[in-house]
C-alpha cells in the first residue's frame, strides 16, 4: 500500500540511528510490526481460563536449561547455561 504520512523528523532520525535500518520505510514497517505484536500480546490476559494446558510445568522449566559450555566462565564461578 502506498501512502503519504507526516512523521516527526526527530523520532525518525532516532529510530534510524538506533535500529541500524537504512531507510525510513524499513523503520516504519518494523515499528508497525512491533505495534501489532504488542496489541496482540495485550489480548493474552483475556484468554485466562479459556485455554487449558496439560503437562508438567516443573519438567518443562527444567527442559529449557541446556549446558552449552562446561568450561567455567572467566567472570564467575558458574557454568555457562543457556
Amino acid at each position: 500500500m502506498r501512502t503519504t504520512i507526516h512523521l516527526n523528523d526527530e523520532l525518525v532520525s532516532q529510530a534510524l540511528q538506533l535500529s541500524g535500518r537504512t531507510t525510513q520505510r524499513c523503520v516504519v514497517e518494523e515499528a508497525l510490526k512491533v505495534y501489532v505484536r504488542m496489541l496482540k500480546q495485550e489480548k493474552i490476559p483475556q484468554l485466562r481460563g479459556i485455554l487449558t494446558w496439560e503437562g508438567d510445568l516443573g519438567q518443562s522449566r527444567l527442559d529449557g536449561w541446556h549446558r552449552i559450555d562446561e568450561k567455567k566462565s572467566t567472570h564467575s564461578n558458574s557454568t555457562i547455561l543457556r
